[in-house]
């Protein structure tokens, strides 16, 4: 019995002896359980920004008479084609769809913005052998409102930071007054454009997932909408003469956007 009592403390002192023990075998911990945003689905949200809009005028004029010089018709002309511009305040709102492969993402979105961007501009000028005072120029431009509809491609960054370029369809509502005035014979005469202006957009930006379905996003964006023509017809006492009109419409975007976003849940990632 002693022997037995004797061999069991010798047993249980070197189960327990610390070099035992260190060469015991242990269970690695669980892994780590990292939340991963899933960017697809459907989103709205809103955005506000700033615009700079630009206007360039081209006014094109018919000799005055048969035996207008070419250093005349240029110098009407040159005061007939001013660059009109304005900065304005932008706000609206976009919706859209992502579709998230991999760490590349691909998508869709349309917006509209409303704005106030106008101006004038009044040239007084003389024309080389005519009048040296009442002949003038002016020429003015608004818009109020612009719409996008575009694609989107970009890279996911860390699961919740997307970094993606854009391009599509842009489309503004424009309208241009001009005004041209000849001191002999006195003569003036306006003529009234408007309408819905239609062109291109591409631009960049950068998203962040700050929450479960939240984002915000920083974005740049440049949009051409084309030309639009308009024409006076020949003045009173200058039979021969017309002015034909072209105005190129573009705007550059900078803006700031919040989403929430239906659809691609947050899934574990190890």
């Amino acid at each position: 019995m002693f022997k037995k009592l004797i061999f069991a403390t010798s047993s249980l002192a070197l189960v327990s002896s610390p070099g035992l023990a260190a060469d015991m075998p242990l269970k690695a911990p669980p892994a780590a359980v990292v939340a991963a945003y899933n960017w697809s689905g459907f989103y709205v949200g809103g955005n506000v920004g700033g615009a700079a809009v630009n206007s360039y005028v081209n006014g094109a004029l018919d000799p005055l008479e048969p035996t207008t010089s070419v250093a005349q018709k240029a110098a009407v002309n040159q005061f007939m084609s001013p660059h009109l511009r304005d900065g304005s305040v932008m706000g609206g709102i976009q919706a859209g769809y992502n579709w998230q492969l991999g760490t590349w993402l691909v998508g869709v979105e349309a917006d509209i913005d409303a704005l106030h961007a106008r101006n004038t501009q009044a040239n007084a000028f003389t024309v080389p052998g005519f009048a040296l005072t009442g002949n003038g120029s002016t020429q003015s431009f608004e818009s109020n409102y612009l719409a996008t509809f575009r694609g989107r491609v970009g890279g996911v960054i860390n699961s919740n930071f997307l970094l993606y370029v854009t391009g599509g369809l842009a489309v503004a509502d424009y309208k241009s007054v001009d005004t041209v005035a000849f001191a002999g014979p006195a003569t003036s005469q306006t003529v009234v454009s408007s309408d819905t202006r239609w062109g291109w957009v591409v631009g960049a930006g950068g998203e962040y997932a700050f929450a479960p379905n939240w984002s915000v996003k920083l974005e740049y964006l440049h949009a051409d909408l084309g030309k639009t023509s308009s024409s006076i017809p020949p003045f009173t006492g200058f039979v021969f003469s017309d002015v034909q009109f072209s105005h190129h419409l573009t705007e550059d975007i900078g803006r700031i956007g919040v989403n929430y976003r239906w659809g691609g849940p947050i899934v574990a990632k190890y």
